[in-house]
């Protein structure tokens, strides 16, 4: 049994000083995005044959503390792995992320408007890629799309799946609970294809509109 009653919500260049930008909504959790680059880099992070690329989150209230900074590596290591930096040798991609609302769901919501907003940049990728959170039930083999924190907490195991729009290959995994292999494979085979029926329609709908705006 699968249940959705996830709001999702995106729009693309909503900043005007970054190169590129974006917001996505995942029911009461609002991201922005902000993409600078590719620019010029310090040369104590100069990098000779690509781009460095860094990541800053910014928590709604407060400074950064360890999860943060945490979250930051996590985001970092995927996206330094979808960017074509190769293209863009001693510059510099910085991506800004701004938590205005978190209620869960945070990565999937930080990627997925990462995502965008490389894109409103224009900086070239090896594809597109989708995140989705994902919460199974125990004892009623329910899968709950972007669960609340009760939700969430409640549940046997939860995840978040980043897939490529090429192949939908899975790109990157983050779990908590106890769980075997046929509840992972289930848990994930259902959220690929959400991810395919969902958010990269809803990547695609925006990019066309804004390539028919431009």
């Amino acid at each position: 049994m699968l249940f959705d009653s996830s709001n999702l919500e995106a729009e693309l260049g909503c900043l005007t000083k970054p190169d590129g930008s974006a917001k996505f909504t995942i029911n009461d959790t609002v991201q922005l995005c902000g993409v600078y680059g590719p620019g010029e880099v310090k040369l104590m992070k100069e990098i000779a044959e690509r781009a460095s690329v860094s990541v800053v989150y910014k928590p709604r209230v407060g400074l950064n503390t360890n999860r943060e900074k945490v979250f930051e590596y996590t985001l970092r290591s995927i996206l330094d792995g979808i960017i074509i930096t190769s293209l863009h040798p001693r510059t510099a991609i910085n991506v800004i992320i701004q938590e205005v609302q978190n209620d869960s769901n945070y990565l999937a919501c930080s990627l997925n408007c990462a995502c965008l907003a490389l894109l409103d940049a224009n900086i070239p990728l090896k594809y597109t890629f989708a995140s989705v959170s994902c919460a199974l039930i125990e004892n009623e083999n329910r899968i709950i799309y972007f669960p609340n924190a009760k939700q969430e907490k409640e549940s046997l195991m939860s995840g978040t799946f980043v897939f490529d729009s090429v192949d939908k290959d899975l790109i990157s995994v983050n779990t908590s609970g106890v769980f075997d292999q046929d509840q992972f494979n289930f848990i994930l085979n259902n959220a690929r294809q959400y991810a395919i029926d969902k958010i990269f329609p809803l990547f695609n709908k925006l990019i066309n509109q804004q390539y028919n705006k431009n």
